[in-house]
């Protein structure tokens, strides 16, 4: 008791430590918080003017009082919260009696350890009522099997084996032939029937309870297309499967709304697009420069690596197609003049127009310009490959070249032994790739890595002789 405030605390303590954090159970922490409360309040002695309780449970971390604080061992000036003690006569008697220097009145119990069904038991009956019992939180069922002997380990072995297998495994016979072979494992194996009682238990509850889930462990929208992949390819390739049909929607909620406004002799612009699309001003905007409302082409941003699509189905005009196929040609000319550069970058997207029809003479030549397009960034596409090989051919010649020019500043014996550690890294190398290939019954690249191993041998050789020649 603080004799200064009047202000006290009780003490109890327990035979069994109650965990507070998360990792603790929740049923002791139940208990402990009805045990706090019936003891505040047996100790409440009715309501403050504020309307609360005299006695109330202190919170877990609280900061308490140690009851055996002693004033030697405080450093600092103590303070009060208030002028003048709550009991003057109680502190001066506190203050000249006051024979073993604590900070605080302290008056011991029984001093022995208590569990919370003592507390519970001893207070309920007199104060259960006054207190709302918290209803304690059910734990989910642990569903991890334990295993306690051999019945148990056949049991639920045999079991997720039944599962696993496919198809699932629910005859009685099967059942019994794989616990008689798990069975001869043991140093004391179980009785026949015994085994003959797991057996019918497992084939009844695979028989009539057991719901088999998918087995294949695929499903989705690209669960097909992305068969094989692993779960970062399989989620870049659905984000992008995704983004395109995203804004395949949105392109034709734009063209469907021009072909509302011109239907209606209503001007063709984003404001307007927005109010027919039911689309955001920022998706409209974004995709305007894919819409080119006003002749209905639908084109890129002009560059070399931008998508082009020519939508001509719902134009019915003969000038208005021939203008369109006017401007894909030149779309088309541009692409073709920029491939055949010496270095042309080749292009990322290439498409042939919608809602041309070959039978049209008009876009015959359309179609014509678009293969001479595709196959002109094909070759630009080997073009590349092609610089890129010959880079990194000349960087491995270069490698090469320097490290015979060190090499050849050793002894010959070092030089030698060198060489064929070299020869050797190369061979191993080339062989395990071999070996992959022919595992995976590829013998064509089997072939061509054994063609490479010598061609690579071969130039090690001539660099070796021609600094042997110096």
């Amino acid at each position: 008791m603080d004799v200064y405030s009047g202000r006290c605390h009780a003490f109890w303590f327990l035979t069994s430590p109650v965990l507070m954090t998360d990792n603790g159970y929740q049923k002791p922490k139940t208990l402990a918080d009805i045990a706090g409360r019936l003891g505040a309040c047996a100790l409440s002695d009715g309501r403050d003017k504020n309307g609360r309780d005299t006695a109330n449970l202190l919170p877990h971390r609280a900061l308490l009082k140690s009851p055996w604080g002693l004033q030697a061992c405080m450093t600092g000036q103590r303070l009060y919260r208030q002028p003048q003690p709550e009991n003057q006569d109680l502190w001066e008697s506190w203050t000249v009696n006051n024979q073993d220097g604590l900070m605080w009145l302290t008056i011991p119990g029984t001093m022995r350890t208590v569990e919370l069904r003592e507390i519970i038991d001893a207070l309920d009956p007199w104060y259960g009522s006054d207190i709302g019992r918290v209803k304690p939180v059910r734990r989910k069922k642990d569903n991890r099997h334990r295993i306690n002997g051999r019945n148990d380990e056949l049991f639920f072995g045999v079991s997720q084996w039944c599962r696993d297998s496919h198809p699932v495994v629910k005859d009685y016979r099967d059942i019994y032939a794989e616990l008689e072979s798990r069975n001869h494992n043991f140093p004391d194996p179980l009785p026949g029937w015994e085994l003959k009682s797991i057996a019918k238990s497992i084939s009844g509850w695979m028989t009539h309870c057991y719901k088999p889930g998918r087995q294949d462990g695929t499903r989705g929208r690209d669960s097909k297309l992305t068969e094989g992949l692993t779960v970062k390819q399989r989620q870049a390739l659905s984000g992008r499967i995704s983004a395109e049909q995203r804004k395949t929607k949105s392109l034709i909620a734009m063209a469907d709304a021009v072909k509302t406004l011109t239907e209606n002799n209503q001007a063709i612009t984003q404001k307007n697009v927005v109010e027919a699309s039911g689309l955001s001003a920022s998706t409209v905007q974004k995709y305007w420069s894919f819409q080119n409302t006003r002749d209905g082409v639908h084109s890129g941003s002009g560059g070399a690596d931008a998508l082009s699509c020519f939508f001509l189905k719902t134009i019915k005009e003969r000038s208005v197609q021939q203008k369109l196929a006017l401007k894909a040609e030149r779309f088309y000319l541009k692409l073709i003049a920029r491939l055949e550069k010496k270095k042309a970058k080749p292009l990322r997207v290439i498409m042939e127009p919608i809602g041309f029809s070959r039978v049209n003479p008009d876009h015959h030549r359309i179609f014509e310009l678009c293969q001479h397009v595709k196959a002109l960034n094909q070759d630009a596409i080997r073009r590349a490959e092609n610089r890129k090989k010959a880079k990194k051919t000349k960087a491995n010649q270069f490698e090469r070249t320097r490290w015979h020019e060190e090499n050849a500043r050793l002894p010959r014996e070092e030089q030698r032994t060198r060489f064929y550690h070299r020869k050797a890294e190369i061979i191993a190398h080339y062989e395990s790739e071999i070996g992959l290939a022919m595992e995976y019954d590829a013998p064509h690249i089997a072939e061509k890595l054994r063609n490479a191993m010598k061609s690579k041998l071969s130039a090690e050789n001539k660099v070796r002789v021609q600094f042997l020649g110096r």
